[in-house]
C-alpha cells in the first residue's frame, strides 16, 4: 500500500515536469521536497522557503542547510503576512491567510522557475 502512495507520488510530479515546493524544513515539506528532487532531477526541483519576521533566523539556516545537505535547488523568499491585518488578527483563519502570502509570491516564481 504504502509502495503504491509513493508510485501516484511521483506519477503526480512526473505529470508536472517542473514544480515548486514551499519548504518549510517541516516533516511534510522536507518529503515533498525531496521526493520531488528524487524523481524529476534537481533542476526540475525548486524548495523555496518563506522569509518574513515571523521566521525565525535559525529556522531560514536549518532550510538552507537540509537543501544542501540533500542537494535541493532552494531559495529564500520574502513575505510580509505581519502587514495583513487580517493575519494579525490572530483568528482561526490565520493559517489562510499566511498561506495566502506565500502563495501570492511562489506563482510568480513557479511561472518562471517551476
Amino acid at each position: 500500500m504504502a509502495a503504491e502512495r509513493l508510485e501516484e507520488l511521483r506519477a503526480g510530479l512526473r505529470r508536472l515536469e517542473r514544480v515548486v515546493v514551499a519548504f518549510s524544513g517541516g516533516a511534510d515539506s522536507a518529503f515533498l521536497a525531496w521526493m520531488a528532487r528524487d524523481t524529476l532531477g534537481p533542476a526540475a526541483a525548486l524548495a523555496a522557503t518563506a522569509i518574513s519576521p515571523s521566521l525565525a533566523p535559525e529556522e531560514e539556516r536549518d532550510c538552507a542547510d537540509l537543501a544542501a545537505e540533500w542537494g535541493l535547488r532552494w531559495v529564500p523568499v520574502a513575505t510580509d503576512e505581519l502587514a495583513d491585518p487580517a493575519y494579525t488578527a490572530n483568528d482561526g483563519q490565520r493559517c489562510a491567510h499566511c498561506k495566502s502570502a506565500l502563495m501570492s509570491v511562489l506563482a510568480p516564481l513557479a511561472a518562471t522557475e517551476g
